[in-house]
């Protein structure tokens, strides 16, 4: 989450939702108390992280401020499977092999196990970060919570377009963690070419997505594929 005072402005970092980018590109202008990094939060008495959730940031004394608020969000597919590729990337940075404990084990089984696993989480209702929706970030009590949303899908063009109306000039035009740049589109019409790891789905992870993530696609205009 970077916060700037001077412009009056909170920006939120969703997992897995160009947050390095925009830190690298905007964190000149934050202001704020909150690391980037997992670090203890003494107003919510737990550990937190730059992917706060809009939920506990209502507990921050920041959340009374009439700032701007903005928030990235983008399509399910990509998003959760980029989220796959994550927790394995943790997991090995912090483990090293993937047999040393069970989540390394089933996240050794693939993407297939990883799905299974995290739609028995969604139906049991259980905690599990890989399946919170963007809705979430974006959205509160059924009603819009922040005051731009910009979409990965034409990340430059909204970026900018925020960044415009907001009076900030960004430092850079990195994008990281991105080997090869998509090609710009309409989030609410996209193309099996548009997504950068469909083709990684099966039939049935597509409709655990579409099932996870029901909120997405009705509250954030992007279009379910169905088979």
């Amino acid at each position: 989450m970077i916060i700037s005072h001077k412009f009056e402005f909170i920006w939120f970092q969703p997992r897995k939702v160009a947050s390095t980018t925009v830190f690298e590109r905007l964190g000149s202008y934050n202001e704020s108390e909150y690391q980037q990094q997992n670090y203890y939060n003494k107003y919510l008495n737990k550990m937190s992280s730059k992917h706060i959730s809009y939920e506990d940031f209502l507990e921050l004394p920041e959340a009374k401020l009439n700032y701007k608020k903005v928030s990235f969000v983008r399509n399910p597919y990509d998003r959760f499977y980029s989220d796959f590729l994550q927790c394995k990337k943790d997991f090995n940075k912090n483990h090293g092999k993937f047999d040393t404990k069970s989540w390394g084990r089933l996240l050794s089984e693939g993407f297939s196990r990883f799905c299974e696993f995290a739609y028995t989480k969604f139906q049991k209702d259980e905690f599990f970060i890989s399946i919170k929706s963007n809705y979430e970030n974006v959205f509160f009590n059924g009603r819009k919570a922040v005051d731009f949303i910009g979409y990965v899908e034409r990340f430059e063009t909204d970026f900018f377009q925020i960044c415009s109306d907001l009076k900030i000039n960004p430092s850079s035009n990195k994008s990281s963690n991105i080997e090869n740049l998509q090609v710009e589109c309409d989030p609410s019409s996209m193309r099996l070419r548009d997504y950068k790891y469909i083709s990684y789905f099966s039939k049935e992870q597509i409709e655990i997505c579409n099932n996870i993530f029901a909120d997405d696609f009705e509250y954030l205009n992007y279009k379910k594929i169905k088979h």
